[in-house]
């Protein structure tokens, strides 16, 4: 994966989309699609710039391997 610049600063924690997109092994339209639901909430760093926390990804990932109740 690649690292940027902003990715540094917070100890790898942030990713980009892509790097989101590769690590829940989908495609950056899905990122997109799941981000304009509010399936994913993103730390935005400008108008045009989100992160997603390498965190809550995994949280996320975690939540939908839990079997339904």
């Amino acid at each position: 994966m690649e690292t940027t610049q902003a990715n540094r600063h917070h100890g790898g924690d942030l990713l980009t989309k892509r790097e989101t997109a590769a690590y829940l092994k989908v495609s950056v339209r899905t990122v997109e699609r799941w981000t304009a639901a509010g399936i994913l909430s993103p730390s935005r760093m400008s108008a045009h710039t989100v992160r997603y926390r390498r965190g809550d990804l995994a949280a996320f990932v975690s939540a939908r391997q839990q079997p339904a109740a």
